[in-house]
């Protein structure tokens, strides 16, 4: 089956949810990148070092700012798929409400149906009056879900931008089941794989390009040199240890 009506009820919340944690992602790729900057600034290094080092910071800048453009950018457009998912849950629940009236009408938000009610007691003009109302509520439901696949296939994209996961084919707006889709690269299930793709579980960064090895002497002499730095810069003494680990293994 393709989206339904209750997926289109609760989409506001979801894709809102994963729209504000791939900002959070892009944000974190934006402090990173100027970690690695101010590092490559604030440093004085000299030989071949201080050189690798230089060049490994600026490397892993550049990795860190090409991914939270494409992070953002994909945030940005799930912004928008969040907005259009408000106004079609907002036309789903106007939907609901006219079903509701009378003459009343049951609409299954699971399977997308139009439960026409017994007209058998009722006169022929009343009978005629919800067959119309029956055939009303299903061209709109049919108009709904359509613009529906329109949300869900944007926000495929947007998902595939930011976690390299090529986007699945878009479900047909129908309660009938599709048939069974070719095999296909393998495709986030949820919100929390999505995040966990987007975080570089599926590796969005490219992996750096191979350095040239360093001295053991040198490496030394470049991780203290690289300690009195950030104290000079006031980083916490717990944190540098972290960081001249972080940087040794960037460059490795």
């Amino acid at each position: 089956m393709g989206v339904s009506l209750q997926e289109l009820l609760d989409w506001p919340t979801e894709i809102g949810n994963l729209a504000s944690a791939t900002h959070a992602v892009a944000a974190t790729h934006n402090r990173s990148a100027e970690f690695y900057r101010s590092l490559a600034s604030a440093s004085t290094w000299e030989g071949a070092a201080g050189a690798t080092a230089q060049q490994a910071m600026v490397a892993s800048a550049g990795d860190h700012e090409d991914a939270a453009d494409r992070i953002g950018k994909a945030a940005r457009a799930m912004d928008h798929a969040e907005q259009e998912s408000e106004s079609l849950a907002t036309d789903v629940k106007t939907i609901l409400n006219d079903a509701a009236a009378a003459p009343a009408v049951e609409v299954n938000t699971a399977t997308n149906e139009v439960i026409p009610p017994d007209t058998s007691y009722l006169t022929e003009e009343a009978a005629a009056a919800v067959a119309a109302k029956v055939a009303s509520l299903q061209t709109r439901i049919t108009v709904v879900l359509a613009r529906g696949v329109a949300v869900d296939a944007e926000l495929a994209q947007a998902i595939s931008s930011a976690s390299g996961v090529p986007a699945a084919k878009a479900p047909q707006p129908t309660a009938a089941q599709s048939p069974p889709a070719q095999p296909a690269p393998p495709q986030p299930n949820s919100l929390d794989e999505a995040l966990g793709q987007l975080a570089g579980g599926d590796g969005p960064l490219r992996p750096p390009k191979p350095r040239p090895p360093m001295d053991p002497a040198e490496a030394e002499r470049a991780k203290a040199a690289l300690r009195q730095v950030m104290a000079n810069d006031g980083v916490p003494p717990d944190q540098i240890e972290a960081r001249v680990n972080e940087l040794r293994e960037s460059m490795s």
